[in-house]
């Protein structure tokens, strides 16, 4: 009894790692992988937006607006969105790509802006993570939040 006791102590963890050695050896299914991570030899991927800035104009405030980032893989490797993040609670990012995205394939980053208790001067930003070079890409958000105080000024 003590005899088998020693062989499953040995056999079960075996039995594991073998299972995962294999299976982390399936063809890549959108997963993303270390072969996508690039150091400036070979190929490249290339993150290019349609626009860089946003701007909201003068809006007031409780106003939320969404907005639409679009952008294209022009290098020729695959593109990896690490993270997509706003500099404050007020601009945030909604919707990406989870999964790589191929040389010459399109995307969207969606970006909601809520305005409430945000009065004076928007200038926000959001930083897109990439396994390009540089690594980050700052998109911007501009405008002002008009409240009570401000009679002078036209709304968008």
């Amino acid at each position: 009894m003590q005899r088998s006791w020693q062989v499953l102590k040995w056999v079960v963890p075996l039995a594991g790692l073998i299972f995962l050695i294999t299976g982390c050896g399936n063809e890549n299914s959108g997963e993303i992988t270390a072969d996508m991570i690039h150091f400036g030899d070979g190929n490249q991927p290339k993150i290019v937006f349609e626009e860089l800035e946003w701007r909201v104009g003068n809006i007031a405030e409780g106003t939320v607006l969404n907005h639409t980032f679009a952008f294209s893989n022009t290098g020729d490797a695959p593109l990896v969105i690490a993270d997509v993040t706003g500099s404050c609670g007020c601009a945030v990012a909604r919707d990406w790509p989870r999964t790589p995205l191929a040389a010459g394939e399109h995307a969207e980053i969606q970006v909601t802006y809520n305005s409430r208790g945000r009065q004076g001067e928007i200038d926000s930003e959001i930083a897109v993570v990439a396994n390009t070079y540089p690594s980050t890409t700052k998109l911007k958000l501009t405008g002002r939040v008009l409240g009570p105080e401000d009679t002078n000024v036209t709304l968008k």
